[in-house]
């Protein structure tokens, strides 16, 4: 189960000074499709999720943009779906941390609702040294009679680095982000708790184009 919880780090992508900059994102170009593979904590692949960018709209000086997000195995075959949203406003580019449940569960819990401060951002003029703001939310739905919630801290966002990353879909200046999230699902008064460090390589007017953890990486490997 850990290692799905790799692939939601990737969507996230960071903000600009100049409003009209806003469209130079990969997830704010209408019909954009952005793959990212996945691999465990040996290197092996173990499958690809596909970020299709399906509307972007520009209204009071936002830019928002509708992603749907397919998770496939390394063999193609489609595991889940879920949809997601992505905003720039100014020198400031969030995510709604709902994409970072896995894509599974999203299936799974339909008419979710929620709750709280649920978007994460990410400042144009970040440097090293920098403490990130974190982000906090709670989800709640009733799935096949039964009542579940979905509580999700983002904490310790911390710019530690300047790094190239290099992969087959190009090569970019990054911003080196580490963070700690812990996750907790509740059904049927059970609780399942997940911690995880990350590492996240954030690129300006691009977004975040690798993750890592103890458990595996993300890396962009195409763009279409």
């Amino acid at each position: 189960m850990k290692k799905i919880f790799l692939f939601v780090l990737l969507a996230c992508i960071g903000g600009i000074v100049e409003a009209q900059s806003c469209d130079h994102y990969l997830f704010l170009q209408d019909g954009k499709t952005i793959e990212m593979t996945v691999y465990n904590r040996r290197g092996k692949t173990t499958g690809v999720n596909t970020y299709t960018v399906n509307e972007v709209r520009s209204s009071g000086g936002k830019r928002t943009g509708n992603i749907t997000m397919v998770m496939a195995d390394n063999k193609g075959k489609e595991s889940a779906s879920a949809t997601t949203q992505f905003t720039c406003s100014g020198d400031t580019y969030t995510i709604d941390m709902a994409s970072f449940i896995p894509a599974g569960q999203m299936e799974q819990m339909k008419d979710l609702e929620s709750k709280g401060d649920f978007t994460l951002s990410y400042p144009s003029n970040m440097k090293p040294g920098d403490t990130l703001e974190d982000g906090e939310m709670t989800m709640e739905a009733v799935t096949s009679g039964i009542r579940a919630e979905i509580e999700m801290k983002i904490t310790d966002r911390k710019v530690v680095d300047k790094e190239t990353v290099t992969t087959t879909a190009g090569s970019w200046e990054c911003m080196k982000i580490t963070s700690k999230m812990n996750m907790r699902v509740r059904m049927a008064g059970i609780g399942i708790p997940v911690n995880m460090e990350s590492t996240e390589w954030f690129a300006p007017g691009v977004g975040i184009v690798q993750t890592e953890s103890k458990h595996g990486k993300t890396a962009i490997t195409a763009i279409r």
